[in-house]
C-alpha cells in the first residue's frame, strides 16, 4: 500500500552537455582555453557525453535535421533547445563548427563497419564467464518500448512510448489497455514507466509515468504520475498523484523511472527537463 510520495529530481535518459548551464563568464574562459583542442578533442569534450564516445557509431541514425556541412553547421551553432541540443555559437568559432560538422560527415561514410551483416549476432546464445544467456523475442507489437511490469509469470504489461499500454498473456495473446491518459508522445516523451503496487493482488492498483500536455497550451508538457486500478483490459479510478511543475517546451529528460523503496514510499525521478536550475519542482496534488 502505498503510505506517502518521495520525490527524486533526476535527469534521465539522454544529458544535455553539462557546458550549457556555464555562467557566461565561464563560457569565456573554457572558450579561450581551449582554442588549440583537435575536432577529437572538442568532440569528446563536449558532444560525446550526450552522443556517445564513438562518433561514427552516433551517426548512424536518422538526422531529424539533416546531415549535409550547413545543416549539421546550423544544429551546432543554433542549437534545438526544445529537442535538447544545446547552441554552442559561444563555445566555438565558426571553423571549429566546420570542422565538427566535416568530422561527423566522416563518421557517416564509416558507418558500414557498425551496420555490416557480418557484424550482427550469429546465434540467440550468449555466453559470459559465469551464465549462458537464450535470446528469445516474446512481444514484438511495440514501436518504442520503455516500461515492463509483470502482474504474473504469465502475464505482463508494457508500456509504448507512442502512448499504447498493452496486457500480454503467455508471451502470445494480448490486447490494449483502455483508460490510458493522453500523452505528448514527441521527442523523449510518451507514455513511460510502468509500476505495480505492493499490494496489487488485493487492490489491482498500478502507476504509470506519461509526459503531460498542458491542459490549454499546446506547446507545454511535463512529467506526470497516474495511479488507477486495472479491472480486466481497462484502467479505472484513475487520477495524477503528482504534476511536476512548471510545464515546459522541451521534450526531453522527464525522468519518469519508478520504485518502491524498502520504507513504503514510492521514489520516482522527474528529470530537469534540460533546465535543472531554472525549475525546481513541486507537488501539484497531495490527495494521495
Amino acid at each position: 500500500m502505498l503510505k506517502s510520495l518521495a520525490i527524486i529530481t533526476i535527469a534521465t535518459t539522454t544529458c544535455l552537455c553539462t557546458f550549457n548551464f556555464k555562467s557566461k563568464e565561464k563560457t569565456e574562459s573554457l572558450v579561450l582555453s581551449k582554442k588549440s583542442a583537435s575536432v577529437e578533442e572538442n568532440y569528446k569534450n563536449y558532444c560525446a557525453g550526450c552522443h556517445g564516445v564513438k562518433m561514427d557509431m552516433f551517426v548512424d541514425r536518422k538526422w531529424k535535421y539533416g546531415n549535409k556541412p550547413e545543416e549539421l553547421f546550423k544544429s551546432i551553432k543554433e542549437g534545438y533547445v526544445d529537442d535538447g541540443m544545446p547552441a554552442f555559437k559561444e563555445t566555438f568559432n565558426d571553423q571549429e563548427i566546420k570542422d565538427l560538422a566535416n568530422y561527423m560527415i566522416k563518421g557517416i561514410e564509416n558507418v558500414a563497419k557498425y551496420t555490416a551483416s557480418s557484424e550482427k549476432p550469429k546465434s540467440d546464445i550468449f555466453e559470459t564467464e559465469k551464465v549462458k544467456i537464450k535470446l528469445e523475442k516474446v512481444f514484438d507489437q511495440v514501436k518504442v518500448p520503455w516500461g515492463i511490469a509483470f502482474l504474473s509469470a504469465s502475464q505482463y504489461l508494457v508500456s509504448d512510448r507512442s502512448g499504447e499500454l498493452y496486457l500480454v498473456k503467455d508471451n502470445k495473446n494480448y490486447e490494449k489497455v483502455l483508460g490510458v491518459p493522453a500523452v505528448r508522445n514527441a521527442g523523449q516523451g510518451g507514455l513511460m514507466d510502468i509500476l505495480i503496487d505492493p499490494d496489487f493482488n488485493k487492490n489491482q492498483i498500478i502507476y504509470l509515468s506519461y509526459s503531460k500536455p498542458h491542459p490549454t497550451d499546446s506547446k507545454l508538457q511535463t512529467t506526470a504520475i497516474l495511479k488507477g486500478q486495472l479491472k480486466g483490459n481497462e484502467l479505472i479510478n484513475t487520477k495524477d498523484i503528482f504534476v511536476a511543475e512548471p510545464y515546459s517546451t522541451t521534450r526531453h529528460h522527464y525522468g519518469s523511472r519508478m520504485d518502491f523503496g524498502k520504507d513504503g514510499l514510492l521514489y520516482f525521478s522527474v528529470g530537469e527537463r534540460g533546465n535543472e536550475k531554472e525549475n525546481p519542482q513541486s507537488l501539484k496534488n497531495n490527495d494521495l
